[in-house]
């Protein structure tokens, strides 16, 4: 009984990583096609402008989005070798979290 409810829950979590992998690279294959279906707008209105804050927190918002998701993805794959330290673990997340909580701030 407490093995079947155990395999339950390993199956579920196994699942649950799995669908988070796919998503999160969806969203970062959507977020470089959005790039490049607006480049040539970007190109005529936005960069022809001159630098202010609102723009630079623009491209600092497209830019964090794309580098966040390419991050998640990587850390989600099976591409990674070896293992990091809980020091460096800990500092990757809390960076992580702060520049995502910020851009996430300006985008509102």
């Amino acid at each position: 009984m407490v093995l079947e409810a155990v395999t339950a829950q390993l199956s579920a979590a196994v699942r649950d990583i799995t669908t988070s992998r796919y998503l999160c690279a969806v969203a970062l294959v959507l977020s470089i096609y959005d790039w490049i279906i607006l480049v040539a707008d970007e190109s005529r209105t936005v960069w022809q402008g001159h630098w202010t804050l609102p723009k630079g927190i623009y491209y600092f918002n497209r830019i964090i989005t794309v580098a966040g998701l390419f991050s998640a993805s990587y850390q989600l794959s099976d591409l990674r070798h070896g293992t990091l330290s809980t020091k460096v673990c800990q500092i990757y997340i809390f960076v992580n979290s702060m520049v995502e909580l910020f851009s996430f701030f300006l985008a509102n």
